[in-house]
């Protein structure tokens, strides 16, 4: 099957947009070391990105209407390019900061922008694959660090690294900015804002998930390391396999398209979810905590991206692009709040405190999607649009 040049952009651009937010968890105790900061100070670096994709996430869709979908999604790339390449060579934690907010910024954009093209233009196996990619990133992100580090490597080098391949990334939307087609008129505008309310349960469901998959991810590392003894390349293994986990089985979906019913998925998939952080926090032993957050990853894998798909289903193919902005948005204080509060939580009560918190949450989106009883009975996306 042939698939097209744009469509493979989009695929390439979730794998390296995905690389960073999989490496920083990892990195994270070197950069601290580096910075003579405190493990919880990771909090601010978290919470000063997702102000920057925030705020961009919910001003893409006027961007893209202004300048195109190519061009704004080129430019959002370019930022990320110099804030890595920041992050690989400044002594300031100030300087640090500031491009963490320039890569939040950059991401939001792309991150609100292609998910949106895919929603409107392609099904549930293309929407599977690019979270798949997303995955990718995620998972080569923390194992390019662990490699580095157990080779007594810098982890700076990491991150020039991943500036190099940020910057193909930007050459090749730049060379395919022609062929992506517009997301929406601009009636979709007042169309979204009315349906805001009505989306309620919707964006509640993208705070908590965003926020959970991240949490995990940032947190593991230390938690194993810090909290728990374990070594430090076993423990960045581990959360390599939290990552993977998320690509394999979001490329599996890729694979099911409309086999199974979304609202089966995505109940399974927050049980499995919350069954494994339970058992993180439990950890009777040693396999505990490895299995867990691989059932965890598995679990959380499915829900973000059938809630982007079923997106247009639920509000309508000319409010979905400016809704799916603000559900993005909601994923984006989720991202901030929950792994990003657990910082000065985690100061006052150590790293244990992680996993009660995250399996509580985890628990709340099974009572959220209870609110979605329209998934139900929701036609089935179309699965066969790959090209």
């Amino acid at each position: 099957m042939v698939v097209a040049p744009v469509l493979l952009m989009a695929f390439f651009g979730f794998v390296v947009l995905g690389l960073p937010s999989g490496a920083q968890g990892v990195a994270w105790p070197s950069i601290a070391d580096t910075f003579e900061r405190a493990v919880g100070d990771q909090g601010i670096l978290i919470i000063t990105g997702i102000t920057g994709y925030f705020s961009s996430s919910l001003a893409s869709g006027a961007l893209i209407r202004r300048f195109g979908t190519g061009r704004t999604l080129t430019a959002a790339a370019a930022a990320i390019t110099v804030a890595l390449a920041t992050y690989a060579a400044t002594g300031s934690w100030v300087v640090l900061l500031g491009a963490g907010l320039t890569s939040g910024a950059g991401g939001g954009v792309i991150d609100t922008g292609i998910n949106a093209y895919v929603a409107l233009h392609h099904g549930a196996r293309a929407m599977g694959v690019l979270h798949g990619s997303y995955g990718i990133g995620s998972t080569l992100g923390p194992l390019l660090i662990t490699v580095l580090l157990d080779q007594q490597v810098s982890w700076r080098w990491g991150y020039g690294v991943l500036a190099v391949l940020q910057l193909a990334a930007t050459v090749a939307l730049w060379r395919t900015r022609h062929g992506w087609r517009a997301l929406a008129d601009r009636r979709s505008v007042a169309a979204g804002v009315s349906g805001i309310r009505s989306m309620l349960p919707a964006l509640v469901g993208f705070f908590l998930v965003a926020g959970i998959e991240v949490g995990v991810g940032s947190w593991a590392f230390s938690l194993l390391t810090v909290a728990r003894d374990r070594p430090e390349t076993i423990a960045g293994y581990v959360v390599t396999g939290y990552w993977a986990s998320f690509t394999v089985a979001r490329l599996a979906l890729g694979g099911i398209g409309d086999r199974i019913a979304p609202i089966r998925l995505l109940r399974s998939g927050i049980v499995t979810a919350t069954a494994g952080l339970a058992l993180v926090w439990w950890a009777p032993g040693p396999w505990a905590s490895p299995v867990g957050l691989l059932a965890a990853g598995v679990g959380l894998a499915p829900v973000f991206p059938l809630m982007v798909l079923l997106t247009p289903l639920r509000v309508g193919s000319d409010r979905a692009a400016h809704v799916i902005g603000y559900q993005l948005g909601a994923a984006t204080l989720g991202v901030a709040i929950i792994p990003g509060g657990l910082g000065p939580l985690i100061g006052r009560w150590g790293l244990e405190v992680v996993p009660p918190i995250l399996t509580v949450g985890a628990a709340a989106m099974a009572i959220v999607l209870a609110g979605l009883p329209r998934l139900q009975t929701t036609r089935r996306p179309s699965t066969r649009r790959l090209s």
